[in-house]
């Protein structure tokens, strides 16, 4: 009995040893206005590649829309804007759901900042920041990059297998010597 709960616990380990990395979607607040920004692709935009800046805004209070609000997008680097915009530009964003097409560039960490104040002064104004770090480069050999991604993705499941199979071979060379 006392192998297969070895055999658990190390197995169990291995995901805490190896945890998997994950993109998070970072929601910011500023009052009762929240906002999540999603970028295609992968949360990991690629330089000189046309990404899709995803926001999702939140009104704790339901005053905002895109018709009472004087808002803004900005893209800065190095304290330089970039890219500005009116939030709600575009026929297809709702109240809540906007699309920004952009091309980072170049390398570098940048700042999205998303700004807003009442037309009718129901909201207060507020300023939501993201810093997005954009180091990934286009990639002539892909087959390369996606093999290299595989094999980071799934290392410790292939050396936690591994060490299973060495654990059961050792238990069985055990046992047939005790025979």
């Amino acid at each position: 009995m006392k192998q297969p709960t070895t055999l658990l616990l190390l197995f169990l380990s291995l995901f805490i040893l190896f945890p998997q990395t994950s993109h998070a979607h970072i929601l910011e607040k500023s009052g009762t206005i929240g906002g999540v920004i999603h970028i295609d692709p992968d949360d990991d935009p690629i330089v000189g590649q046309e990404s899709s800046i995803m926001i999702e805004l939140k009104d704790t209070e339901s005053l905002l829309t895109k018709d009472n609000c004087t808002c803004s997008f900005e893209i800065i680097s190095e304290g330089k804007t970039l890219y500005e915009q009116p939030l709600f530009q575009g026929i297809e964003n709702s109240d809540q759901s906007i699309a920004i097409p952009y091309t980072f560039p170049r390398r570098d960490i940048y700042l999205l900042r998303i700004k807003g104040q009442a037309l009718d002064k129901e909201f207060n104004p507020f300023t939501l920041e993201y810093s997005i770090r954009v180091s990934r480069e286009q990639s002539e050999k892909k087959s390369l990059t996606s093999s290299v991604s595989f094999l980071s993705t799934h290392l410790p499941h292939t050396i936690g297998v591994g060490i299973i199979i060495l654990f059961i071979a050792g238990a069985l060379l055990r046992k047939r010597l005790a025979q």
